[in-house]
């Protein structure tokens, strides 16, 4: 629980007390809350099936990988990955 910051470690004790949790249990626990907030987003947004069809639609027609991040607010990123400046011409291409 010192991995935590402090505002933490007395929320992961109370859970750790109340649930009689074990040593192990304790160490993923913390795991789980030194997860940040962002890394969560990005689950979440990841697991979402709307967003991995629409993924897999883009890159489909672009013939590229193609990664959606969401961010809160509605805001987010498309991110779109070549391995040569060739296969970047045929995105333009596809973009124009």
């Amino acid at each position: 629980m010192l991995a935590l910051p402090k505002n933490l470690q007395l929320e992961a004790a109370q859970h750790v007390v109340k649930g009689g949790l074990s040593a192990r249990a304790t160490e993923s626990l913390v795991r789980r809350m030194l997860v940040s907030p962002a890394d969560k987003v990005k689950k979440a947004a990841a697991s979402d099936p709307n967003v991995q069809r629409l993924e897999r639609q883009l890159s489909e027609k672009l013939g590229a990988a193609v990664a959606i991040r969401q961010r809160k607010g509605g805001k987010g990123t498309v991110e779109i990955s070549y391995a040569s400046l060739d296969q970047l011409d045929g995105i333009l291409a596809h973009i124009k």
